[in-house]
């Protein structure tokens, strides 16, 4: 780099625009100015691949919380299906006590009948099958 820097003083030597001789010194600043300004450049590459990096782990982050999101629907969803199937099972269980009153209220209906009507309604299912093997 230094040596590139003189070769160019000597060509501006020797063209018509005459310009002041630079000095080791100044050379030497350039060269570190623009070490430095390479530094920089590198400290920028290293700070991109680092946003590159951060933007990568938003974005896993992001997609966390859309899953995290989908399993709370999930589970509320789930918890009315339970909720459903409790309140579905219980008005099952009334109404089969309702058909358990019903079924125990005809049968004591049917122990307080006489022997006149039991034997009537026999009579009426052997007549009934009589009936029906006559035709």
């Amino acid at each position: 780099m230094l040596s590139s820097l003189i070769l160019i003083s000597g060509v501006s030597a020797q063209s018509t625009v005459n310009l002041d001789p630079i000095s080791i010194d100044d050379l030497k600043a350039i060269d570190r100015c623009f070490q430095e300004g390479e530094a920089k450049d590198e400290l920028i590459s290293e700070q991109a691949g680092e946003i590159i990096d951060l933007n990568e782990r938003l974005d896993a982050e992001k997609k966390i919380n859309e899953l995290n999101d989908r399993e709370s629907k999930l589970k509320d969803a789930q918890l009315k299906l339970k909720d459903e199937e409790i309140r579905i099972y219980k008005e099952y269980g009334d109404k089969m006590k309702d058909i358990a009153d019903k079924a125990i209220q005809l049968e004591e209906k049917a122990q307080k009948r006489t022997f006149w009507e039991k034997l009537g309604v026999v009579g009426l299912a052997i007549a009934a099958v009589v009936f029906a093997f006559a035709h």
